[in-house]
């Protein structure tokens, strides 16, 4: 209680509540200042500032102005930094969310580097998915990996990162996480198998995908840290979502642990949390694409550039029915397969955009650019997400939603269609060839003035103070 006493002092030093509204509309249209709008009457502006609202109330501050916080195992600890373990939606954030307040609040993420390893120390596993300080192991995959690298390849720095990076392996190695809604977690099968068999784990498939995904981030921290035998390592294990693709139907699908696949399989399917999901919440159509990181391999599993552009036309044009008793609830805002209102594809837009710029640059496809990048941004954005008369539409996921403010700009961290995945470094990991992969970072900025604003942020590590005298919604507004 003491603490409580000592926070409300120092956040509230008198009871005027006038005085306290100017002082938040004060603040918080500083730090939304951080990125501005260059023409003051868009209409897109009360959105863009909405959506950067959202955004920014993560990660959830949960240490008092004394410095104590409750950790992960219930004790009471006492650091020199902000404890921001409140809540850590990884799933959700680790796609963009996370990376955006990189940019935008470096010293927030140093802090929550440290948090990361502080909740180690006192759990014995980087965290997963933490509500009030405590690991609840919702949701799949060990998505702190992409936080890591993501912070350290953009230059952030102030904390143990050895420590830290020794922390990413253990974290990544682990039998057994703990279970969440009786569902087991762990690394245990994918290790043993080089994929997570569908009659031992459900959601199979989308584990195996995401587990790829963050060994390929701790190959990064490895090829950027130095160390050789751990990147030819984990650059192995990005690369074993090879073995749940199924190329004579050009999907990623449930395997047995005897090497077979399960029949029979519907890529339109989806049975949430029961028995024969293999796919979080989401069907194979959403799930094949889940390969941000090995671009080019995914492209060669396709058979080439002209199969694998194909599908992921067909991605926003086939039917939208979703097959199944139980179907996830989640599954929404679909363009064909392509659900906008959920996680597992919102990188996708990111392979249309790969696909478009660097393997197709002369080819105009006006099929594709409809379906994949006009039509989502600007149709399904601005007028199922973002409806006027109810403001911001569906869960906001810790902002995860958000950070899709306007025409899919994205904040991912992603390698490129030039594929390093699956098999061991023949150079260095000094090689600036190498290092370019590692410290390259996607943002997939159609506009001019946009693309300068987050050069800066890049450059300069902290917000560049701009003026926006933004307009939020939802409980938030000024005015």
């Amino acid at each position: 209680m003491d603490g409580a006493r000592q926070n409300l002092r120092a956040e509230i030093k008198g009871w005027n509540f006038d005085k306290v509204r100017k002082t938040t509309y004060r603040d918080w249209n500083e730090a939304l200042s951080a990125v501005r709008i260059a023409d003051a009457d868009s209409p897109q502006k009360e959105v863009f500032y909405t959506s950067l609202y959202f955004a920014m109330l993560y990660p959830m501050l949960y240490s008092d102005v004394t410095g104590e916080y409750r950790s992960s195992d219930s004790k009471v600890y006492k650091g020199d930094f902000r404890y921001f373990a409140g809540v850590l939606s990884l799933w959700d954030t680790f796609r963009a969310q996370n990376p955006l307040i990189a940019i935008l609040r470096p010293d927030v993420t140093r802090d929550l580097m440290k948090t990361m390893l502080e909740h180690y120390r006192h759990c014995g596993q980087l965290p997963i998915w933490t509500l009030a300080g405590v690991e609840n192991m919702c949701m799949i995959g060990y998505h702190s990996m992409p936080l890591v690298a993501d912070a350290y390849c953009k230059g952030i720095r102030g904390y143990d990162v050895e420590a830290l990076y020794e922390a990413m392996k253990a974290s990544a190695n682990r039998d057994t996480f703990g279970y969440f809604l009786k569902a087991f977690r762990g690394t245990r099968y994918y290790k043993q198998y080089e994929y997570v068999p569908c009659d031992l784990e459900v959601t199979s498939v989308s584990k195996t995908l995401e587990y790829c995904y963050d060994d390929w981030c701790i190959a990064q921290m490895a090829r950027m840290l130095g160390h050789r035998d751990d990147y030819d390592y984990y650059i192995g294990r990005a690369g074993w979502y090879k073995n749940l693709f199924d190329q004579n139907l050009n999907f990623m699908r449930g395997r047995n642990s005897d090497g077979s696949w399960r029949t029979p399989f519907d890529p339109f399917h989806s049975n949430h949390y029961r028995p024969d999901d293999d796919f979080c919440e989401g069907t194979s159509w959403q799930w094949t694409f889940f390969v941000p990181h090995d671009g080019k391999g995914l492209m060669n599993l396709f058979g080439g550039r002209d199969p694998f552009v194909a599908k992921l036309d067909s991605l926003f044009t086939v039917s939208s029915e979703i097959h199944g008793d139980n179907p996830a609830p989640d599954i929404t805002g679909l363009i064909g397969q392509y659900a906008q209102g959920n996680e597992p594809g919102h990188h996708t837009p990111l392979h249309v955009q790969l696909c478009r710029t660097t393997v197709e640059r002369a080819k105009t496809d006006q099929r594709r650019d409809l379906h994949a990048v006009r039509y989502f941004s600007r149709r399904d954005l601005r007028q199922r997400r973002y409806r006027s008369d109810v403001g911001v539409v569906r869960d906001e996921f810790d902002g995860v939603l958000s950070r899709y403010p306007r025409s899919g700009r994205l904040f991912y961290r992603n390698a490129d269609f030039r594929g390093d995945v699956g098999k061991a470094s023949e150079r260095g990991v000094d090689d600036p060839g190498e290092r370019r992969i590692a410290r390259k970072l996607l943002y997939s900025v159609r506009n001019a003035e946009w693309r300068t604003v987050f050069e800066e942020l890049a450059a300069t590590r902290r917000p560049v103070r701009r003026q926006c005298d933004a307009g939020v919604r939802d409980g938030a507004r000024t005015e």
